[in-house]
């Protein structure tokens, strides 16, 4: 979001945002027309309101870069045995993407910590020896910041792709309109960079 930010405040200035954190409440915000945005992964879309695609990414895993326990890489097995942090964004989250794909898969890790969102996720694992699964470009702007390392997760997780999503009723709104385009425009040369790409592990 920062980067739509910087871009709304350069083409108007006196424009006030207002970013809701996730919460329990967010399909009858979005019905009742209380929000004018969603960032929503496509899996959980609400039916009856437009939607757009931003980006697509891949997951890895994040471990404090002082831990003895956890190397430069990371078995299955060794994946299993640690205790994990994971993040709850609200009831219409309900389990995380990467925890389903995991129980899909035949998996279940220890889950130690739950935060309240990603970047206390990141956090949380920081003079532990535990270890969180998040997306890949999210994973690389934390461990420019904290004394992270990343790992290539020990098993294949599906792609996570995020969509924008807006009350149908706001479709034409003008204002929101140009917002919508600039999200999608930032999203797009987010997706244009391949999660492959970038250097973990």
């Amino acid at each position: 979001m920062h980067a739509v930010m910087k871009r709304v405040y350069r083409a108007a200035p006196r424009v006030c945002l207002e970013i809701l954190p996730f919460g329990d409440r967010v399909d009858d915000q979005l019905q009742r027309g209380e929000v004018d945005f969603v960032v929503i992964p496509d899996t959980n879309l609400i039916d009856g309101h437009p939607s757009q695609h931003l980006f697509a990414d891949e997951f890895c895993c994040v471990a404090w870069r002082g831990s003895r326990q956890i190397g430069r890489s990371i078995s299955l097995g060794r994946y299993l045995q640690l205790g994990h942090i994971t993040a709850q964004l609200g009831s219409i989250h309900g389990v995380s993407f990467d925890e389903r794909a995991l129980v899909q898969l035949g998996y279940k890790r220890r889950i130690e910590v739950i935060a309240p969102n990603f970047t206390a996720m990141a956090a949380m694992v920081i003079g532990t020896d535990r270890i969180a699964t998040m997306h890949r470009r999210l994973a690389v702007i934390f461990a420019r910041n904290f004394p992270l390392k990343l790992l290539r997760a020990p098993v294949r997780i599906p792609a996570f792709r995020e969509a924008l999503q807006w009350p149908a009723s706001f479709h034409l709104d003008p204002a929101l309109v140009w917002l919508r385009e600039i999200i999608t425009d930032v999203a797009a040369e987010v997706d244009r960079t391949p999660a492959k790409q970038m250097k973990v592990g």
